[in-house]
């Protein structure tokens, strides 16, 4: 939190117009079902002054027969903003199984850049 970023628990706040470099990794996704016949995957997106960006990253595909339960994602965009902005990131995780059952574990990242007037 360098440059005059307001940082929350749920949003980063702009301190001052420009072009702005936007990259968030969420480091290691686990889905706690392991349901062999379970297929998921998961996604994030960058919000924008509360509008949702059309931009977004999507997870491997994972399937619980093959021991496969873990995921990542990372995307990396650039948005031009105003003083005041409000940055925040949305999540999903498709499964065709009802229940909240994925656990984001350790390695996510999040880095918000100036990079032009």
């Amino acid at each position: 939190n360098q440059g005059g970023f307001n940082v929350s628990t749920s949003e980063i706040t702009v301190p001052e117009p420009g072009i702005y470099y936007c990259y968030a990794n969420v480091g290691y996704i686990e889905n706690t079902t392991q349901d062999s016949s379970y297929r998921w995957t998961v996604w994030h997106r960058w919000v924008v002054d509360g509008a949702a960006q059309p931009e977004e990253a999507r997870g491997s595909y994972c399937r619980d027969a093959s021991n496969h339960y873990t995921a990542s994602t990372s995307l990396a965009t650039m948005y031009q903003l105003n003083q005041g902005s409000t940055l925040r990131l949305q999540f999903y995780h498709g499964t065709g199984f009802n229940g909240n059952d994925c656990t984001l574990l350790d390695f996510s990242h999040v880095l918000v850049y100036k990079i032009a007037e």
